[in-house]
Protein backbone atom coordinates (compact mmCIF):
# COMPACT_ATOMS: atom_id res chain seq x y z
CA UNK A 1 0.00 0.00 0.00
CA UNK A 2 2.82 2.42 1.05
CA UNK A 3 1.92 6.06 0.30
CA UNK A 4 -0.32 5.40 -2.68
CA UNK A 5 -3.52 6.56 -1.01
CA UNK A 6 -2.26 10.14 -0.71
CA UNK A 7 -0.62 10.13 -4.11
CA UNK A 8 -3.84 8.95 -5.67
CA UNK A 9 -5.80 11.78 -4.04
CA UNK A 10 -3.27 14.31 -5.26
CA UNK A 11 -3.23 12.96 -8.81
CA UNK A 12 -7.02 13.00 -9.09
CA UNK A 13 -6.97 16.58 -7.77
CA UNK A 14 -4.45 17.61 -10.42
CA UNK A 15 -6.33 15.91 -13.27
CA UNK A 16 -9.62 17.49 -12.35
CA UNK A 17 -8.15 20.91 -11.74
CA UNK A 18 -6.49 20.96 -15.14
CA UNK A 19 -9.91 20.81 -16.74
CA UNK A 20 -10.94 23.97 -14.91
CA UNK A 21 -10.05 27.61 -15.51
CA UNK A 22 -6.44 27.45 -14.25
CA UNK A 23 -5.29 29.35 -17.33
CA UNK A 24 -7.36 31.75 -19.41
CA UNK A 25 -5.81 31.73 -22.93
CA UNK A 26 -5.68 34.93 -25.00
CA UNK A 27 -8.90 35.57 -26.90
CA UNK A 28 -7.10 35.74 -30.24
CA UNK A 29 -5.84 32.15 -29.78
CA UNK A 30 -8.40 29.56 -31.02
CA UNK A 31 -9.68 26.97 -28.53
CA UNK A 32 -7.81 23.66 -28.51
CA UNK A 33 -10.66 21.29 -29.35
CA UNK A 34 -8.47 18.23 -28.69
CA UNK A 35 -7.92 19.36 -25.12
CA UNK A 36 -11.67 19.73 -24.54
CA UNK A 37 -12.29 16.33 -26.10
CA UNK A 38 -9.69 14.73 -23.81
CA UNK A 39 -11.65 15.73 -20.68
CA UNK A 40 -14.91 14.60 -22.17
CA UNK A 41 -13.62 11.05 -22.66
CA UNK A 42 -11.82 11.22 -19.28
CA UNK A 43 -15.18 11.74 -17.56
CA UNK A 44 -16.33 8.56 -19.34
CA UNK A 45 -13.42 6.63 -17.77
CA UNK A 46 -11.50 6.09 -21.05
CA UNK A 47 -7.88 6.67 -20.03
CA UNK A 48 -6.32 5.51 -23.31
CA UNK A 49 -8.55 7.85 -25.33
CA UNK A 50 -7.77 10.67 -22.89
CA UNK A 51 -4.07 10.09 -23.52
CA UNK A 52 -4.64 10.11 -27.31
CA UNK A 53 -6.49 13.45 -27.32
CA UNK A 54 -4.04 15.03 -24.86
CA UNK A 55 -1.20 14.06 -27.20
CA UNK A 56 -3.08 15.62 -30.14
CA UNK A 57 -3.75 18.73 -28.03
CA UNK A 58 -0.04 18.93 -27.24
CA UNK A 59 0.92 18.80 -30.95
CA UNK A 60 -1.66 21.47 -31.82
CA UNK A 61 -0.40 23.73 -29.01
CA UNK A 62 3.17 23.41 -30.27
CA UNK A 63 2.10 24.33 -33.82
CA UNK A 64 0.26 27.38 -32.45
CA UNK A 65 3.28 28.26 -30.26
CA UNK A 66 1.18 27.85 -27.13
CA UNK A 67 3.84 26.54 -24.77
CA UNK A 68 1.52 26.54 -21.77
CA UNK A 69 -1.09 24.48 -23.62
CA UNK A 70 1.59 21.96 -24.58
CA UNK A 71 2.82 21.80 -20.97
CA UNK A 72 -0.70 21.17 -19.58
CA UNK A 73 -1.20 18.27 -21.97
CA UNK A 74 2.19 16.71 -21.22
CA UNK A 75 1.77 16.95 -17.42
CA UNK A 76 -1.54 15.10 -17.55
CA UNK A 77 -0.22 12.54 -20.04
CA UNK A 78 2.61 11.77 -17.63
CA UNK A 79 0.16 11.30 -14.74
CA UNK A 80 -1.95 8.88 -16.80
CA UNK A 81 1.20 6.89 -17.70
CA UNK A 82 2.23 6.66 -14.04
CA UNK A 83 -1.21 5.34 -13.05
CA UNK A 84 -0.79 2.65 -15.71
CA UNK A 85 2.60 1.73 -14.14
CA UNK A 86 4.44 3.04 -17.22
CA UNK A 87 7.06 4.65 -14.98
CA UNK A 88 9.80 5.16 -17.55
CA UNK A 89 7.34 6.57 -20.09
CA UNK A 90 5.89 8.88 -17.43
CA UNK A 91 9.38 10.04 -16.48
CA UNK A 92 10.17 10.91 -20.10
CA UNK A 93 6.88 12.79 -20.58
CA UNK A 94 7.27 14.80 -17.35
CA UNK A 95 10.81 15.83 -18.31
CA UNK A 96 9.50 16.95 -21.72
CA UNK A 97 6.84 19.07 -19.98
CA UNK A 98 9.56 20.99 -18.09
CA UNK A 99 10.82 22.41 -21.40
CA UNK A 100 7.51 24.27 -21.85
CA UNK A 101 6.98 25.45 -18.27
CA UNK A 102 8.35 28.81 -17.10
CA UNK A 103 9.25 29.18 -13.44
CA UNK A 104 8.89 32.98 -13.55
CA UNK A 105 5.30 32.82 -14.83
CA UNK A 106 2.96 32.36 -11.87
CA UNK A 107 0.23 30.90 -14.11
CA UNK A 108 2.59 27.96 -14.70
CA UNK A 109 3.29 27.27 -11.02
CA UNK A 110 0.32 24.93 -10.41
CA UNK A 111 1.46 22.69 -13.27
CA UNK A 112 5.11 22.91 -12.22
CA UNK A 113 4.05 21.65 -8.78
CA UNK A 114 2.00 18.81 -10.33
CA UNK A 115 4.77 17.87 -12.74
CA UNK A 116 7.49 17.78 -10.08
CA UNK A 117 5.16 15.78 -7.84
CA UNK A 118 4.68 13.23 -10.66
CA UNK A 119 8.45 13.04 -11.11
CA UNK A 120 8.71 12.37 -7.38
CA UNK A 121 6.05 9.62 -7.57
CA UNK A 122 7.74 7.95 -10.54
CA UNK A 123 11.19 8.16 -8.92
CA UNK A 124 9.71 6.67 -5.76
CA UNK A 125 8.17 3.83 -7.77
CA UNK A 126 11.58 3.16 -9.33
CA UNK A 127 13.18 3.28 -5.85
CA UNK A 128 15.26 6.31 -6.87
CA UNK A 129 14.58 7.92 -3.51
CA UNK A 130 17.23 10.68 -3.66
CA UNK A 131 15.74 12.15 -6.84
CA UNK A 132 12.23 11.65 -5.50
CA UNK A 133 13.10 13.85 -2.51
CA UNK A 134 14.54 16.57 -4.80
CA UNK A 135 11.41 16.55 -6.98
CA UNK A 136 9.01 16.72 -4.01
CA UNK A 137 10.90 19.69 -2.56
CA UNK A 138 10.68 21.51 -5.90
CA UNK A 139 6.96 20.77 -6.09
CA UNK A 140 6.47 22.35 -2.65
CA UNK A 141 8.27 25.53 -3.82
CA UNK A 142 5.81 26.03 -6.68
CA UNK A 143 2.62 25.05 -4.85
CA UNK A 144 0.34 27.69 -3.34
CA UNK A 145 -2.56 25.44 -2.27
CA UNK A 146 -2.43 24.53 1.43
CA UNK A 147 -3.95 21.06 0.99
CA UNK A 148 -1.60 20.31 -1.89
CA UNK A 149 1.45 21.47 0.12
CA UNK A 150 0.33 19.25 2.99
CA UNK A 151 0.09 16.19 0.70
CA UNK A 152 3.42 16.97 -0.95
CA UNK A 153 5.11 17.14 2.45
CA UNK A 154 3.45 13.84 3.32
CA UNK A 155 4.81 12.30 0.10
CA UNK A 156 8.25 13.67 1.00
CA UNK A 157 8.03 12.11 4.47
CA UNK A 158 6.92 8.80 2.95
CA UNK A 159 10.01 8.81 0.76
CA UNK A 160 12.23 9.30 3.81
CA UNK A 161 10.36 6.37 5.35
CA UNK A 162 11.13 4.23 2.29
CA UNK A 163 14.80 5.17 2.74
CA UNK A 164 14.49 3.96 6.35
CA UNK A 165 15.23 7.50 7.53
CA UNK A 166 12.48 7.21 10.11
CA UNK A 167 13.53 10.22 12.23
CA UNK A 168 13.45 12.55 9.21
CA UNK A 169 10.03 11.21 8.27
CA UNK A 170 8.71 11.58 11.84
CA UNK A 171 9.81 15.22 12.11
CA UNK A 172 7.83 16.11 8.98
CA UNK A 173 4.74 14.19 10.14
CA UNK A 174 4.84 15.89 13.54
CA UNK A 175 5.11 19.32 11.94
CA UNK A 176 2.13 18.57 9.68
CA UNK A 177 0.06 17.42 12.65
CA UNK A 178 0.89 20.61 14.56
CA UNK A 179 -0.11 22.78 11.59
CA UNK A 180 -3.36 20.88 10.89
CA UNK A 181 -5.42 20.62 14.05
CA UNK A 182 -8.72 19.79 12.28
CA UNK A 183 -9.31 16.07 12.68
CA UNK A 184 -10.40 15.22 9.14
CA UNK A 185 -9.38 12.43 6.76
CA UNK A 186 -6.08 14.17 5.91
CA UNK A 187 -5.21 14.51 9.60
CA UNK A 188 -6.04 10.83 10.11
CA UNK A 189 -3.75 9.68 7.30
CA UNK A 190 -0.84 11.77 8.55
CA UNK A 191 -1.43 10.45 12.08
CA UNK A 192 -1.21 6.86 10.77
CA UNK A 193 1.96 7.64 8.84
CA UNK A 194 3.48 9.25 11.93
CA UNK A 195 2.67 6.23 14.09
CA UNK A 196 4.12 3.87 11.46
CA UNK A 197 7.40 5.84 11.34
CA UNK A 198 7.69 5.88 15.14
CA UNK A 199 7.21 2.14 15.64
CA UNK A 200 9.60 1.46 12.76
CA UNK A 201 12.22 3.57 14.54
CA UNK A 202 11.48 2.40 18.08
CA UNK A 203 10.35 -1.19 18.72
CA UNK A 204 9.05 -0.19 22.16
CA UNK A 205 6.65 2.39 20.72
CA UNK A 206 2.95 1.41 21.00
CA UNK A 207 1.09 2.78 17.94
CA UNK A 208 -2.28 1.09 18.42
CA UNK A 209 -4.08 4.03 20.06
CA UNK A 210 -2.99 6.36 17.24
CA UNK A 211 -4.21 3.92 14.59
CA UNK A 212 -7.52 3.46 16.42
CA UNK A 213 -8.02 7.23 16.57
CA UNK A 214 -7.17 7.61 12.88
CA UNK A 215 -9.47 4.76 11.81
CA UNK A 216 -12.33 6.24 13.85
CA UNK A 217 -11.89 9.58 12.02
CA UNK A 218 -11.80 7.78 8.65
CA UNK A 219 -15.04 5.95 9.50
CA UNK A 220 -16.71 9.23 10.45
CA UNK A 221 -15.47 10.90 7.26
CA UNK A 222 -16.35 7.80 5.17
CA UNK A 223 -12.80 7.75 3.88
CA UNK A 224 -12.38 4.24 2.44
CA UNK A 225 -8.86 4.94 1.19
CA UNK A 226 -7.82 5.99 4.68
CA UNK A 227 -9.34 2.82 6.16
CA UNK A 228 -7.56 0.75 3.53
CA UNK A 229 -4.23 2.34 4.50
CA UNK A 230 -4.86 1.91 8.23
CA UNK A 231 -5.63 -1.79 7.82
CA UNK A 232 -2.42 -2.23 5.79
CA UNK A 233 -0.30 -0.52 8.45
CA UNK A 234 -1.85 -2.50 11.31
CA UNK A 235 -1.35 -5.80 9.50
CA UNK A 236 2.31 -4.86 8.93
CA UNK A 237 2.67 -3.96 12.61
CA UNK A 238 1.29 -7.31 13.82
CA UNK A 239 3.10 -9.51 11.27
CA UNK A 240 5.94 -10.33 13.64
CA UNK A 241 3.93 -9.98 16.84
CA UNK A 242 0.49 -11.55 16.53
CA UNK A 243 -0.48 -13.60 13.46
CA UNK A 244 -4.19 -13.59 14.30
CA UNK A 245 -4.27 -9.77 14.48
CA UNK A 246 -2.15 -9.53 11.32
CA UNK A 247 -4.55 -11.85 9.46
CA UNK A 248 -7.58 -9.94 10.77
CA UNK A 249 -6.39 -6.59 9.48
CA UNK A 250 -5.11 -8.11 6.21
CA UNK A 251 -8.61 -9.51 5.64
CA UNK A 252 -10.16 -6.10 6.34
CA UNK A 253 -7.72 -4.54 3.85
CA UNK A 254 -8.61 -7.17 1.25
CA UNK A 255 -12.36 -6.45 1.47
CA UNK A 256 -11.83 -2.69 1.45
CA UNK A 257 -9.57 -3.00 -1.64
CA UNK A 258 -12.35 -4.88 -3.43
CA UNK A 259 -14.77 -2.06 -2.65
CA UNK A 260 -12.24 0.47 -3.95
CA UNK A 261 -11.50 -1.68 -7.03
CA UNK A 262 -7.78 -1.47 -6.33
CA UNK A 263 -6.07 -4.63 -7.65
CA UNK A 264 -2.68 -3.54 -6.29
CA UNK A 265 -4.03 -3.31 -2.75
CA UNK A 266 -5.84 -6.64 -3.06
CA UNK A 267 -2.55 -8.24 -4.10
CA UNK A 268 -0.78 -6.67 -1.13
CA UNK A 269 -3.46 -7.94 1.25
CA UNK A 270 -3.29 -11.45 -0.26
CA UNK A 271 0.50 -11.53 0.20
CA UNK A 272 0.05 -10.85 3.90
CA UNK A 273 -2.78 -13.36 4.22
CA UNK A 274 -0.55 -16.05 2.66
CA UNK A 275 2.09 -15.36 5.33
CA UNK A 276 -0.17 -15.39 8.42
CA UNK A 277 -3.28 -17.33 7.28
CA UNK A 278 -3.95 -21.02 7.70
CA UNK A 279 -1.94 -23.33 5.40
CA UNK A 280 -5.16 -24.82 4.06
CA UNK A 281 -6.24 -21.43 2.66
CA UNK A 282 -2.78 -20.38 1.45
CA UNK A 283 -3.17 -22.06 -1.98
CA UNK A 284 -6.45 -20.27 -2.77
CA UNK A 285 -4.90 -16.93 -1.72
CA UNK A 286 -1.86 -17.66 -3.86
CA UNK A 287 -3.94 -18.55 -6.92
CA UNK A 288 -6.04 -15.40 -6.57
CA UNK A 289 -2.88 -13.33 -6.18
CA UNK A 290 -1.43 -14.67 -9.44
CA UNK A 291 -4.72 -14.23 -11.31
CA UNK A 292 -4.85 -10.56 -10.31
CA UNK A 293 -1.15 -10.12 -11.08
CA UNK A 294 -1.50 -11.67 -14.54
CA UNK A 295 -4.55 -9.60 -15.47
CA UNK A 296 -2.96 -6.44 -14.11
CA UNK A 297 0.23 -7.17 -16.04
CA UNK A 298 -1.75 -7.62 -19.26
CA UNK A 299 -3.69 -4.38 -18.72
CA UNK A 300 -0.55 -2.39 -17.93
CA UNK A 301 1.35 -3.86 -20.87
CA UNK A 302 -1.48 -3.02 -23.26
CA UNK A 303 -1.64 0.51 -21.85
CA UNK A 304 2.15 0.97 -22.21
CA UNK A 305 2.08 -0.32 -25.77
CA UNK A 306 -0.89 1.91 -26.58
CA UNK A 307 0.88 4.97 -25.15
CA UNK A 308 4.05 4.13 -27.07
CA UNK A 309 2.14 3.64 -30.34
CA UNK A 310 0.31 6.96 -29.94
CA UNK A 311 3.59 8.77 -29.31
CA UNK A 312 5.31 6.98 -32.20
CA UNK A 313 2.64 7.90 -34.76
CA UNK A 314 2.62 11.48 -33.51
CA UNK A 315 6.41 11.83 -33.68
CA UNK A 316 6.54 10.26 -37.14
CA UNK A 317 4.02 12.77 -38.49
CA UNK A 318 5.88 15.63 -36.82
CA UNK A 319 9.20 14.53 -38.30
CA UNK A 320 7.82 14.58 -41.82
CA UNK A 321 6.41 18.05 -41.32
CA UNK A 322 9.57 19.34 -39.69
CA UNK A 323 11.77 18.23 -42.56
CA UNK A 324 9.71 20.35 -44.95
CA UNK A 325 10.22 23.40 -42.72
CA UNK A 326 13.96 23.10 -42.14
CA UNK A 327 15.05 25.04 -45.25
CA UNK A 328 12.64 27.89 -44.56
CA UNK A 329 13.80 28.05 -40.98
CA UNK A 330 17.43 28.25 -42.08
CA UNK A 331 16.67 31.14 -44.39
CA UNK A 332 14.69 32.95 -41.72
CA UNK A 333 17.53 32.37 -39.28
CA UNK A 334 20.06 33.96 -41.65
CA UNK A 335 17.82 36.98 -42.21
CA UNK A 336 17.31 37.37 -38.47
CA UNK A 337 21.04 37.15 -37.84
CA UNK A 338 21.61 40.01 -40.26
CA UNK A 339 18.85 42.01 -38.60
CA UNK A 340 20.33 41.36 -35.17
CA UNK A 341 23.75 42.59 -36.32
CA UNK A 342 22.27 45.83 -37.67
CA UNK A 343 20.16 46.35 -34.55
CA UNK A 344 23.14 45.64 -32.29
CA UNK A 345 25.26 48.19 -34.20
CA UNK A 346 22.52 50.84 -33.93
CA UNK A 347 21.97 50.17 -30.23
CA UNK A 348 25.72 50.27 -29.50
CA UNK A 349 26.12 53.55 -31.40
CA UNK A 350 23.18 55.15 -29.61
CA UNK A 351 24.45 53.91 -26.27
CA UNK A 352 27.90 55.41 -26.87
CA UNK A 353 26.41 58.74 -27.94
CA UNK A 354 24.09 58.72 -24.95
CA UNK A 355 26.97 57.93 -22.59
CA UNK A 356 29.12 60.72 -24.04
CA UNK A 357 26.25 63.24 -23.77
CA UNK A 358 25.48 62.10 -20.22
CA UNK A 359 29.09 62.54 -19.10
CA UNK A 360 29.31 65.93 -20.80
CA UNK A 361 26.15 67.18 -19.07
CA UNK A 362 27.25 65.70 -15.74
CA UNK A 363 30.63 67.42 -15.88
CA UNK A 364 29.07 70.70 -16.91
CA UNK A 365 26.62 70.51 -14.00
CA UNK A 366 29.42 69.56 -11.59
CA UNK A 367 31.51 72.60 -12.59
CA UNK A 368 28.49 74.84 -12.21
CA UNK A 369 27.69 73.49 -8.75
CA UNK A 370 31.32 73.81 -7.68
CA UNK A 371 31.37 77.44 -8.78
CA UNK A 372 28.10 78.19 -6.96
CA UNK A 373 29.29 76.43 -3.79
CA UNK A 374 32.57 78.35 -3.91
CA UNK A 375 30.71 81.66 -4.05
CA UNK A 376 28.33 80.59 -1.27
CA UNK A 377 31.20 79.40 0.92
CA UNK A 378 33.12 82.62 0.37
CA UNK A 379 30.08 84.72 1.26
CA UNK A 380 29.39 82.61 4.35
CA UNK A 381 32.97 82.89 5.62
CA UNK A 382 33.03 86.64 5.02
CA UNK A 383 29.67 87.12 6.72
CA UNK A 384 30.78 85.04 9.67
CA UNK A 385 34.00 87.04 10.11
CA UNK A 386 32.19 90.36 9.83
CA UNK A 387 29.79 89.21 12.53
CA UNK A 388 32.51 87.93 14.87
CA UNK A 389 35.14 90.60 14.35
CA UNK A 390 33.20 93.77 13.56
CA UNK A 391 29.71 93.38 15.06
CA UNK A 392 30.71 91.74 18.35
CA UNK A 393 33.81 93.95 18.63
CA UNK A 394 31.76 97.13 18.18
CA UNK A 395 29.22 95.89 20.69
CA UNK A 396 31.99 95.30 23.22
CA UNK A 397 33.37 98.86 22.69
CA UNK A 398 29.84 100.29 22.98
CA UNK A 399 29.38 98.40 26.24
CA UNK A 400 32.66 99.73 27.59
CA UNK A 401 31.73 103.36 26.67
CA UNK A 402 28.26 102.93 28.20
CA UNK A 403 29.48 101.45 31.49
CA UNK A 404 32.51 103.63 32.25
CA UNK A 405 32.22 107.21 33.44
CA UNK A 406 35.88 108.03 32.85
CA UNK A 407 36.57 107.04 29.30
CA UNK A 408 40.15 106.57 28.18
CA UNK A 409 39.93 108.23 24.76
CA UNK A 410 43.24 106.81 23.54
CA UNK A 411 42.22 103.29 24.59
CA UNK A 412 38.90 103.55 22.72
CA UNK A 413 40.61 104.91 19.62
CA UNK A 414 43.16 102.07 19.78
CA UNK A 415 40.42 99.46 19.93
CA UNK A 416 38.48 101.08 17.06
CA UNK A 417 41.66 101.29 14.99
CA UNK A 418 42.34 97.61 15.80
CA UNK A 419 38.84 96.63 14.58
CA UNK A 420 39.30 98.78 11.49
CA UNK A 421 42.53 96.97 10.60
CA UNK A 422 40.94 93.56 11.18
CA UNK A 423 37.80 94.35 9.18
CA UNK A 424 39.93 95.75 6.32
CA UNK A 425 42.01 92.56 6.26
CA UNK A 426 39.17 90.04 6.64
CA UNK A 427 39.66 88.84 3.05
CA UNK A 428 43.31 88.01 3.90
CA UNK A 429 42.17 85.69 6.74
CA UNK A 430 44.43 87.31 9.37
CA UNK A 431 44.46 86.02 12.94
CA UNK A 432 42.32 87.79 15.55
CA UNK A 433 44.83 87.31 18.34
CA UNK A 434 47.79 89.73 18.31
CA UNK A 435 51.17 89.45 20.04
CA UNK A 436 49.72 90.03 23.50
CA UNK A 437 49.39 86.82 25.59
CA UNK A 438 46.07 85.11 25.04
CA UNK A 439 44.96 84.92 28.67
CA UNK A 440 45.53 88.69 29.02
CA UNK A 441 43.64 89.43 25.80
CA UNK A 442 40.82 87.17 26.96
CA UNK A 443 40.63 88.84 30.38
CA UNK A 444 40.43 92.32 28.78
CA UNK A 445 37.59 91.22 26.53
CA UNK A 446 35.65 89.65 29.43
CA UNK A 447 36.24 92.65 31.72
CA UNK A 448 34.85 94.99 29.06
CA UNK A 449 31.38 93.56 29.81
CA UNK A 450 31.77 94.24 33.58
CA UNK A 451 29.85 97.31 34.85
CA UNK A 452 27.80 98.58 37.78
CA UNK A 453 24.87 96.25 37.00
CA UNK A 454 26.81 93.20 35.84
CA UNK A 455 29.57 91.60 37.89
CA UNK A 456 31.82 89.14 36.09
CA UNK A 457 34.03 86.71 38.03
CA UNK A 458 36.91 84.95 36.26
CA UNK A 459 38.44 81.77 37.75
CA UNK A 460 41.49 79.91 36.42
CA UNK A 461 42.31 82.04 33.34
CA UNK A 462 46.04 81.37 33.33
CA UNK A 463 48.58 81.14 30.53
CA UNK A 464 48.98 77.39 31.25
CA UNK A 465 45.36 76.73 30.28
CA UNK A 466 45.87 77.94 26.69
CA UNK A 467 49.32 76.54 25.84
CA UNK A 468 47.61 73.38 24.57
CA UNK A 469 46.08 75.27 21.61
CA UNK A 470 47.52 77.02 18.57
CA UNK A 471 46.57 80.59 17.61
CA UNK A 472 43.74 79.47 15.34
CA UNK A 473 42.06 77.52 18.14
CA UNK A 474 42.69 80.39 20.56
CA UNK A 475 40.96 82.76 18.12
CA UNK A 476 37.98 80.43 17.89
CA UNK A 477 37.72 80.17 21.72
CA UNK A 478 37.99 83.96 21.98
CA UNK A 479 35.07 84.39 19.55
CA UNK A 480 33.00 81.74 21.33
CA UNK A 481 33.31 83.51 24.70
CA UNK A 482 32.71 86.91 23.13
CA UNK A 483 29.50 85.54 21.51
CA UNK A 484 28.32 84.19 24.89
CA UNK A 485 28.92 87.49 26.64
CA UNK A 486 27.26 89.52 23.87
CA UNK A 487 24.27 87.21 24.09
CA UNK A 488 24.26 87.62 27.90
CA UNK A 489 24.39 91.39 27.64
CA UNK A 490 21.54 91.51 25.11
CA UNK A 491 19.10 88.97 26.50
CA UNK A 492 19.85 87.50 29.94
CA UNK A 493 19.18 90.41 32.36
CA UNK A 494 21.85 88.82 34.53
CA UNK A 495 23.59 90.67 37.37
CA UNK A 496 26.28 88.06 38.02
CA UNK A 497 28.36 85.95 35.65
CA UNK A 498 30.98 83.35 36.58
CA UNK A 499 33.52 82.06 34.04
CA UNK A 500 35.71 79.17 35.16
CA UNK A 501 38.64 77.63 33.23
CA UNK A 502 40.51 74.40 34.00
CA UNK A 503 42.44 71.53 32.38
CA UNK A 504 41.32 67.98 33.04
CA UNK A 505 41.91 64.64 31.29
CA UNK A 506 43.59 65.98 28.13
CA UNK A 507 40.94 68.66 27.58
CA UNK A 508 40.12 72.23 28.61
CA UNK A 509 36.86 72.82 30.43
CA UNK A 510 35.05 76.17 30.28
CA UNK A 511 32.13 76.67 32.64
CA UNK A 512 29.77 79.63 32.14
CA UNK A 513 27.04 80.49 34.65
CA UNK A 514 24.75 83.50 35.10
CA UNK A 515 21.71 84.34 37.22
CA UNK A 516 19.60 85.69 34.37
CA UNK A 517 16.27 84.64 32.85
CA UNK A 518 17.71 81.73 30.87
CA UNK A 519 17.71 81.24 27.12
CA UNK A 520 14.83 80.86 24.67
CA UNK A 521 14.89 78.10 22.04
CA UNK A 522 15.03 80.67 19.25
CA UNK A 523 18.20 82.16 20.76
CA UNK A 524 19.89 78.75 20.86
CA UNK A 525 18.85 77.98 17.30
CA UNK A 526 19.85 81.26 15.68
CA UNK A 527 22.00 83.45 17.95
CA UNK A 528 24.48 80.82 19.06
CA UNK A 529 24.61 78.81 15.82
CA UNK A 530 28.15 80.04 15.06
CA UNK A 531 29.26 79.21 18.60
CA UNK A 532 28.06 75.60 18.33
CA UNK A 533 29.63 75.24 14.88
CA UNK A 534 33.02 76.51 16.12
CA UNK A 535 33.07 74.04 19.00
CA UNK A 536 32.07 71.23 16.64
CA UNK A 537 34.98 72.10 14.32
CA UNK A 538 37.35 71.89 17.33
CA UNK A 539 35.86 68.39 18.03
CA UNK A 540 34.51 69.64 21.32
CA UNK A 541 31.01 69.68 22.78
CA UNK A 542 28.75 72.27 24.44
CA UNK A 543 25.97 71.53 26.92
CA UNK A 544 23.23 74.07 27.78
CA UNK A 545 21.50 73.78 31.17
CA UNK A 546 18.60 76.20 31.11
CA UNK A 547 16.48 77.04 34.20
CA UNK A 548 14.12 79.93 34.87
CA UNK A 549 15.10 79.84 38.56
CA UNK A 550 18.87 79.39 38.35
CA UNK A 551 19.62 81.24 35.13
CA UNK A 552 21.78 79.70 32.42
CA UNK A 553 24.64 77.19 32.71
CA UNK A 554 26.87 76.30 29.79
CA UNK A 555 29.63 73.67 29.93
CA UNK A 556 32.17 73.52 27.12
CA UNK A 557 34.73 70.74 26.63
CA UNK A 558 37.53 71.16 24.06
CA UNK A 559 40.14 68.37 23.62
CA UNK A 560 43.80 69.43 23.66
CA UNK A 561 45.67 69.49 20.39
CA UNK A 562 48.22 66.69 20.05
Amino acid sequence: MSERFLLFSLLIFVLNSCNKSIYDPPKERPDNHFYKKAWKVFDEGKKDSTFYYLNAAKDLSIREKDSFGAAKSLVNMAIIQEEASDNYGSLETSLAALEFLKDRDTTHHAFLASNYNNLGVVSNNLKDYDNAIKFYKKAILYSSDDDEILMLNNNLANTYFNQKKYDDASSIYEKLLEENKIEDEIYARILMNSARAKYSSNVDFKPRKYFDKALKICEQEKDDWGLDAGYAYLSDYYLGKNKDSAFYFSKLMYHKAKVLKSPQDRMEALQKMIKVGSPSDAKSYFDEFHNIDDSLHVVNTLAKNQFALIRYESEKSKLENEQLKIENLRRKYQIRQQQYVVIAFIITSLAMLGLFYYRFKKRKLKLKLEAENLVKTSKLITSKKVHDVVANGLYRVMTEIENKEDIDRNSILYKLEEMYEKSRNISYDEEIIDDKSFHQKLSEMIRSFDNETIQIFIVGNSDEIWTKFNKDFQSQIFLVLQELLVNMRKHSRASRVVLKFENRNQQSLISYKDNGVGMQNSQRKNGLKNTVNRIFVMQGKIIFENSNDDGLKINIEIPHQT
